[in-house]
């Protein structure tokens, strides 16, 4: 089952909601190697993917 996690970002600040987004994905508890979120406005948003065994988070996905 895949999921997903949603920040917003206030005042379209993109830079700031990716920061929080990047901080709660490695907080969750989770027994999956990689966890999406994505930070919104409200009207569009970016995407990002989390990869726990290479501590990597890809940014701006399509």
């Amino acid at each position: 089952m895949a999921k997903l996690l949603v920040v917003e970002a206030q005042n379209a600040d993109f830079a700031k909601g990716f920061t929080q987004l990047a901080v709660e994905l490695i907080a969750l508890e989770s027994p999956q190697p990689i966890l999406q979120g994505a930070v919104s406005p409200g009207d569009i948003g970016q995407f990002s993917l989390l990869h726990r065994e290479h501590k990597q988070i890809q940014q701006d996905l399509n």
